[in-house]
């Protein structure tokens, strides 16, 4: 599932697996917007920081395409900050980086244990219920 090329027949999405603390997960790219940065200004430094700069994509307009609330568990919880909205914008792959059919090579971000590409029904072996379900608010099934 590390392979862009191993299902021609479906899209497919990016996943990561990211570590916070001694617990990990898997999730779509996210940053936290910094003050001045636009919601898609922070979507592209989400992948290009967690993926590397080869990593050649274009986000799909300015503004999310779906969103999700999310609250910490306690043990991150700080400043009165229980939790968060989560905006979640589309990207195509461009991979104009060299030959079409050629593995990405990926530079995974500090915090990122590994990747996966996933076709739309996989994604809901990885993501929590919450992520699932605004990312299969924005995408329609394959079929």
């Amino acid at each position: 599932q590390k392979s862009i090329l191993r299902r021609l027949d479906k899209p497919l999405r990016l996943v990561l697996n990211m570590q916070l603390g001694n617990d990990n997960f898997w999730d779509v790219p996210g940053a936290t917007r910094r003050d001045g940065e636009t919601m898609r200004q922070t979507a592209e430094r989400a992948v290009v920081s967690l993926c590397g700069p080869r990593l050649n994509f274009q986000v799909l307009g300015n503004a999310p395409m779906s969103f999700y609330k999310y609250k910490y568990p306690k043990k991150y919880r700080e400043d009165n900050i229980i939790g968060a909205k989560v905006f979640i914008f589309k990207a195509l792959l461009l991979n104009s980086h060299g030959n079409l059919w050629e593995e990405l090579d990926l530079q995974l971000g500090q915090n990122v244990l590994n990747h996966k590409w996933l076709t739309y029904e996989e994604l809901g072996e990885y993501l929590d219920e919450d992520t699932k379900k605004a990312v299969y608010n924005m995408l329609h099934d394959d079929e």
